[in-house]
């Protein structure tokens, strides 16, 4: 079964962050509970039934820009993450678990074909219903594939950045 979650981009602090909670409200996302920020909590009767919220982890309509995950990893080992990275994750599962970073939509990946290098955004095509990555840098012939085709191909994608935080990384800009 396919994994189905999201994180989030607060736009008043500009950090992203996993989201724990959605809230509905006629038929469209209201609100979002990010998963590492756990403040007061305090009753919203504005819902039907009235919701629990935590004050300062919970973000409305336009004060956040949601992310769906791909359901796919990319190449990056344990060994390659920083300290404090590897200790985040040791916290909830084993080393030998791991098994590359999450892949979300606005994610900026590096790719490696043939010894040419393609930099991509993963966006979410409405057209074709499925996540794609767009090429930002190199663009020739290769048209956008459909990322359940690299699905395979573990080593396919390093994550780079993404659109948010790393807006230079759109125009082929990249920090070292």
């Amino acid at each position: 079964m396919r994994e189905i979650k999201f994180r989030a981009l607060d736009l008043e602090n500009c950090e992203i962050d996993e989201v724990e909670s959605i809230i509905w409200k006629d038929g469209k996302v209201d609100a979002i509970i990010m998963k590492n920020l756990t403040r007061e909590i305090i009753e919203d009767e504005s819902y039907d039934p009235p919701y629990q919220i935590t004050k300062e982890s919970t973000y409305f309509e336009d004060n956040f820009i949601l992310m769906q995950f791909t359901g796919l990893k990319d190449s990056t080992k344990f060994s390659d993450l920083t300290a404090e990275e590897q200790k985040e994750w040791l916290k909830h599962h084993k080393e030998s678990e791991w098994n590359g970073k999450d892949i979300y939509e606005g994610d900026i990946v590096r790719d490696v074909t043939d010894g040419q290098e393609y930099i991509q955004q993963i966006i979410f095509d409405e057209e074709e219903c499925h996540m794609v990555p767009q090429l930002i840098n190199n663009v020739s012939e290769c048209d956008n594939i459909c990322m359940s085709d690299i699905k395979d191909d573990k080593e396919a994608y390093e994550i780079i950045g993404n659109i948010h935080e790393n807006p230079e990384l759109l125009n082929g800009e990249e920090n070292e």
